[in-house]
């Protein structure tokens, strides 16, 4: 024997899905070619300011190492 629905059970499963059905065909439907553009254009501006930075004259370029020399302290533990 199939049981059925109460009406006011049916029909806030006819709204949700009908809901769900019409949130997919909206999500479908939205055009994100400027999003794409978009991501398009940005990544287009780091290769150029990457080759930028490539052509720039690095030949005064020096390494230069930094040392610090620890704070010598008069504890005698960590906890002192």
């Amino acid at each position: 024997m199939k049981k059925k629905m109460k009406p006011a059970k049916k029909e806030k499963w006819v709204i949700g899905v009908a809901g769900v059905a019409f949130s997919a065909l909206l999500l479908s439907q939205l055009d994100n070619t400027s999003a794409r553009d978009e991501f398009n254009q940005k990544q287009v501006t780091v290769t150029n300011n990457e080759s930028d930075l490539v052509e720039l004259d690095w030949t005064n370029f020096e390494e230069v190492e930094i040392t610090e020399r620890k704070k010598e302290s008069d504890r005698k533990t960590k906890r002192s």
